[in-house]
């Protein structure tokens, strides 16, 4: 608190991290209202774990979260990481998604986030 720089680097830090508490509740409350996932606001860190009913069939040996996070980057441009790399618990199925994006960039996304999950559920 005694540095010249202290009052800046709180007024720069409160704001980054009231622009990342904005955008992981903006994500949240998307991913939230569609139907088939739930994906509760974080508490912390940059990452949002949404829970999401993915439909058990055969992806060529791969995972049903994996298959999904594939398709999302082939179908919408959106790079996602398979929940099940990060031991889920067994018959769940969820994506790590980072916020990091701009909120105009968010808002678009989340729209051909849904649009590819309903696609992908439906094949």
């Amino acid at each position: 608190p005694e540095d010249a720089s202290y009052d800046q680097f709180i007024e720069e830090r409160d704001t980054i991290m009231n622009k990342l508490a904005k955008k992981a509740k903006v994500i949240s409350e998307k991913l939230d209202n569609i139907e088939g996932i739930t994906c509760p606001t974080p508490k912390g860190a940059m990452y949002l774990f949404p829970s999401i009913d993915l439909p058990e069939r055969d992806y060529d040996g791969k995972l049903v979260d994996y298959a999904f996070a594939e398709f999302l980057v082939k179908e919408a441009g959106i790079v996602t990481v398979p929940g099940s790399g990060f031991g889920q618990k067994p018959g769940t199925w969820h994506l790590r998604i980072t916020f990091l994006p701009e909120i105009g960039q968010i808002e678009r996304l989340m729209v051909k986030f849904e649009v590819a999950y309903k696609k992908f559920i439906n094949l």
